[in-house]
Order: C-alpha cells, then sequence, then structure tokens
C-alpha cells in the first residue's frame, strides 16, 4: 500500500519493508515516524530515503575530504551500498551533503536482484554503470538496460516513480547513484540517458551531467 501526501508519496510498504520518501524538517521528526514504523505489526524494516530541509550554505564551499574507508553503508537484499553522505538508515549530522549535493551512492547490486517500483518528487538523480548492467523502468514510459560507461540523468520533478535491477544471473552490477537538490521545485518530471566511451574519460575530466546541458 501507498499513502500520499497531496500528489506526492510519502509512505510506501512492501513486503514487511516502510519506505518514506520526501523532505522531513529535522532529524528527530525522522527518527520519531521511523520509532512508529516500526511498531506496525508485520514489518521488518524500515528504510527512510528523505531529506532533511535545510539552508543551503553559501556558493563558497571549499574543498573537503571524504574518504572511501570514512563512508556509511547499508545492506539491504538486494544492494550494498557505501554513503559519502547521510542518506537511508546512514545518519551522520556532520555530513548532511554538499552545497546542493546531497548524496553519492556507491551501491553493488547482486545477481538478478533489484528494487521495488518507488517514488520521488523534487530530486536531480544521476546514474553511472561503472560495471555490469542495470535495468531501469519508470513512469515516464522508459525501458532502459544501462551498461558500463551509461549515465543516466533523471529529474523526479513533481514525482515519478521507478525500479532498478540487476538482470545478469550471475554478475554483479556496480554503480554509482547521486542525488542533487533541484533550483527550483514541482517541475515536470524527466529522463535521459547516454554512454560516454572510455578514451573520452581517460586521463581527463569528462563532464557528463550538467543544468548548461
Amino acid at each position: 500500500p501507498i499513502v500520499q501526501a497531496g500528489e506526492r508519496i510519502i509512505l510506501s510498504v512492501d513486503d514487511g519493508v516502510v519506505h518514506y520518501w520526501g523532505k522531513i524538517h529535522s532529524e528527530e521528526e525522522g527518527a520519531a515516524a521511523r520509532v512508529a514504523a516500526q511498531r506496525i505489526r508485520g514489518v521488518r524494516r524500515v528504510e527512510d530515503h528523505r531529506l532533511e530541509t535545510r539552508k543551503r550554505p553559501a556558493d563558497d564551499y571549499g574543498p573537503q575530504i571524504r574518504r572511501a574507508s570514512e563512508r556509511g553503508q547499508s545492506k539491504q537484499g538486494w544492494v550494498d551500498s557505501y554513503h559519502s553522505f547521510s542518506f537511508g538508515n546512514f545518519y551522520d549530522p556532520a555530513y548532511m551533503g554538499y552545497g546542493p549535493l546531497r548524496a553519492i551512492n556507491d551501491k553493488f547490486v547482486q545477481p538478478a536482484k533489484g528494487s521495488t517500483t518507488y517514488g520521488l518528487c523534487d530530486v536531480e538523480i544521476i546514474t553511472y554503470v561503472l560495471d555490469g548492467a542495470l535495468g531501469h523502468d519508470n513512469s515516464l514510459d522508459d525501458s532502459t538496460v544501462l551498461s558500463a560507461g551509461d549515465v543516466q540523468c533523471m529529474s523526479a520533478g513533481s514525482g515519478v516513480r521507478f525500479s532498478e535491477a540487476n538482470r545478469d544471473p550471475s554478475e554483479v552490477t556496480h554503480y554509482l547513484q547521486i542525488w542533487i537538490e533541484p533550483d527550483s521545485i514541482g517541475q515536470p518530471a524527466s529522463y535521459a540517458h547516454q554512454h560516454f566511451p572510455s578514451e573520452s574519460k581517460r586521463g581527463r575530466l569528462r563532464a557528463i551531467a550538467s543544468s548548461d546541458a
């Protein structure tokens, strides 16, 4: 079942797992909701994907180093994830994001596994496949299999539902998923993807997504 606030999905329950989506005003608000969900009969796990509403810092962020060994980790039945910033069940108040950058999730999807269909709104999602292949289906009528070197850009806008899956029976799929706060909310959802060959990136920086594109 899905519980909605207006036209925006805020809660879904699938096979005993509660998923929260949208925005919250404080971590305390999120923690209280997770505790309440755990009390529901039949709930095995709560996944909180909401972003905390916050004032964006000034444009001069300054350099920061976030070492791979310091990242948070979460494990579900279908995916192992490493989080550079607070995300889902990993929370670190010192790492809530970097300007409009809210998530860099390093994900490993197990063979023949995938997510349920879930919804998001008002976030830009960039998916960059490093190894293997990732199936993607969404409510915009896009159905794609992304291979290594493919980049997918999806603006969740006023709302989109989608699922992701590794359809290979034996190989793990490795990809990065990046979430960015949009400049404006409530815009129409959109989707695009493109392949970037290795020679276009080797030994140099290569832009793969931009608001100027």
